[in-house]
């Protein structure tokens, strides 16, 4: 049996599902985006803010303006 952290990694992979967990971390706690990031950033196996990142970034964005 897997652990829930391999499972939240693999999940994390896909920049539209990290976009949403960005989101969903932000609007229950600004505080948990920073924790957020860094998961991601582990999912993507890069250092937060290089290439990798642009595409949940990108996504994230799509998320937050398609609430207007």
């Amino acid at each position: 049996m897997r652990s829930f952290h391999d499972y939240k990694m693999e999940k994390l992979r896909d920049p539209a599902r990290a976009a949403r967990f960005l989101k969903a971390c932000w609007e229950e706690s600004p505080e948990l985006l920073l924790n957020a990031l860094e998961d991601i950033a582990q999912a993507q196996r890069q250092p937060p803010g290089l290439e990798g990142m642009k595409t949940v970034l990108a996504s994230l964005a799509r998320e937050l303006t398609a609430d207007r």
